[in-house]
């Protein structure tokens, strides 16, 4: 895990790979929160 390109200590420290890398985990995160979100409707009735 790259905690540490997550959390720089200087904003001037991030690269370009570390930012597609976050904003891929992003999407990532929203698509299984969007999945959670689904499954609990799918449980509602």
């Amino acid at each position: 895990m790259k905690f540490l390109t997550l959390f720089p200590s200087r904003p001037g420290e991030y690269s370009q790979p570390d930012r597609v890398e976050i904003s891929l985990m992003r999407m990532l995160s929203v698509s299984v929160i969007r999945d959670l979100i689904d499954h609990q409707k799918s449980h509602d009735f």
